[in-house]
């Protein structure tokens, strides 16, 4: 994602006399948000499925539960305990919707406050405009 910056960019601000921080702060890091944000979601779900690892290091201990993720638990009520696939696909769900939710947070934190806020003042001119327009012509 760095490679497809523009080095225009790099060059614009150093001739306006940016400093290296402000440069990372106030274009690479904005212009790798995308990227940033794809990283951070798929790492969290890659996480929360994870299961090789931990089903590794349970594998010929006791029962400890403590390095069970939710994916060994799954597969723990699904293989192990006799006709137990209700529980499980219940399970499956329940991860879905907490993978869903955690990655909305993720991505609302890193939404552009900047883009939204000139979202917003465009529709507000846009609605003012429409009223102006509609006592123009009396209402019609």
């Amino acid at each position: 994602a760095i490679m497809g910056i523009s080095p225009s960019l790099f060059e614009a601000a150093d001739i306006d006399g940016a400093n290296s921080r402000q440069v990372f702060l106030k274009i690479t890091l904005p212009l790798l948000r995308p990227m940033v944000v794809y990283t951070m979601i798929t790492s969290m779900i890659g996480g929360l499925q994870m299961w090789d690892i931990p089903y590794l290091y349970k594998e010929g201990t006791t029962t400890n539960r403590a390095t069970e993720t939710i994916a060994v638990y799954i597969y723990n009520h699904f293989h192990q305990i006799p006709h137990n696939y209700g529980f499980s696909a219940a399970a499956s769900v329940i991860l879905f919707f907490i993978t869903s939710i955690l990655g909305s947070i993720c991505f609302a934190m890193n939404v552009d406050k900047d883009a939204q806020k000139r979202k917003k003042q465009i529709k507000e001119a846009k609605k003012l405009q429409k009223l102006q327009s509609k006592s123009a012509f009396g209402g019609f």
